[in-house]
């Protein structure tokens, strides 16, 4: 159970990120979306929590869209190239990056999609066609990885501690974020380093990276009761 003033920090840390973010529970129903999502679909949020597919102005495409959706809540992530129609009937082209979300003790709860809006025509008609290794040369994120096989060594602090390194954050505004002191904070970090096999602060930032890490978002920013 978080406190309101975690609770508050979580919701604005959902709301604040770039990219456009659904939450779907194992009924694939929409449980949460953030405030780019909201922007890019016109779409208020009460017309969505609570809906799946089939009650969205994309309906023509549920079908399809929840048949990838249960791939993934068979623990498959998957990057799926699909289009959106938004509230104002205008048409979108997005790379749905689609991965298990999972609750503290590892189990699927759910599934996550980053969303990636494509605006190159030429790009989207070559994107199903392309490797993960074409993916950075075109300039579109690959977020096939979000949670890969090694989230599963680190605790969710660990996690959230990862979370904010990679996002610039030092020792105290980390143990503020966590509501935590900072060397029990530091103590995390030397955990994350036997575990990544890494001495330095830098070190851990670049093996996360290689990882797939920065765009991991720890469950408590998403489930928020």
């Amino acid at each position: 159970m978080l406190n309101d003033v975690n609770a508050m920090i979580y919701e604005n840390i959902f709301n604040s990120l770039n990219q456009p973010i659904w939450v779907k529970d194992t009924n694939l129903n929409y449980i949460r979306v953030n405030a780019k999502f909201i922007e890019l679909t016109q779409m208020l949020g009460k017309n969505i929590i609570g809906k799946n597919d089939f009650d969205m102005p994309w309906e023509q495409h549920a079908s399809e869209f929840r048949q990838s959706n249960k791939q993934v809540l068979q623990e498959n992530n998957l990057v799926v190239i699909n289009p959106i129609v938004t509230q104002r009937n205008e048409l979108k082209t997005v790379a749905n990056s689609i991965t298990p979300l999972r609750d503290n003790d590892n189990t699927v709860t759910g599934i996550i999609s980053i969303m990636e809006v494509i605006s190159d025509i030429g790009l989207m008609k070559h994107l199903i066609t392309l490797t993960e290794e074409d993916y950075k040369r075109h300039g579109i994120k690959q977020y096939s990885k979000i949670i890969s096989k090694q989230t599963a060594d680190l605790s969710p602090q660990e996690l959230k501690v990862i979370y904010f390194l990679l996002r610039g954050k030092t020792t105290r505004l980390i143990s503020l974020a966590m509501n935590l002191s900072p060397r029990t904070v530091e103590s995390y970090m030397e955990r994350i380093k036997v575990k990544f096999n890494s001495r330095t602060k830098p070190e851990i930032i670049e093996t996360a990276l290689a990882l797939g890490y920065l765009n991991y978002i720890p469950h408590d920013f998403i489930s928020l009761s």
